[in-house]
């Protein structure tokens, strides 16, 4: 009888939703992990529909947010991206989101990506994009959403070489 060789088992892959919930868990530890992974989720979605880099949009999320789904800024701007409702109302009737939908997660993110996505069409920066988006030039702003996004991107390379 010849003996049968052990073959390693190979793990399967995890969605990659899981390494963006991870990041959402690390930069705010007391949000629910359900909530973490709906957010995941979304944000995973609409980078690739939007080609937007997922990190950039988790770094957009905790500056404005800091990934609470419910805010409401004193410009009246809601949710996780805090979206401009009165500026963005063609963009929400085109997605036929109604009054307090622009509060759920997906929605949220959804609208937000397609506006990133539009101003960095228009400027051809991720920096005059974010400029566009929070508004108007507040440059320790938008530096601390690029500074987020870099170190994020960082890491992940980092983690590919351990």
């Amino acid at each position: 009888m010849i003996p049968q060789q052990s073959h390693p088992k190979i793990m399967p892959k995890p969605p990659p939703y899981i390494y963006l919930s991870k990041i959402i868990q690390t930069k705010q530890p007391k949000l629910d992990p359900i909530i973490a992974t709906e957010i995941a989720k979304a944000v995973h979605k609409y980078s690739i529909k939007y080609q937007l880099p997922p990190e950039l949009i988790i770094a957009v999320i905790e500056r404005e947010s800091t990934f609470r789904s419910t805010l409401v800024s004193n410009a009246n701007c809601k949710g996780l991206m805090q979206i401009n409702v009165k500026f963005h109302q063609e963009k929400l009737k085109k997605l036929n989101i109604k009054g307090n939908e622009i509060h759920h997660i997906s929605n949220n993110i959804h609208i937000g990506c397609m506006i990133l996505r539009e101003y960095y069409d228009s400027t051809g920066t991720i920096s005059e994009a974010l400029t566009k988006y929070v508004g108007g030039s507040q440059k320790g702003y938008i530096k601390g959403i690029v500074f987020s996004f870099t170190d994020l991107i960082i890491k992940k390379h980092e983690n590919k070489l351990k």
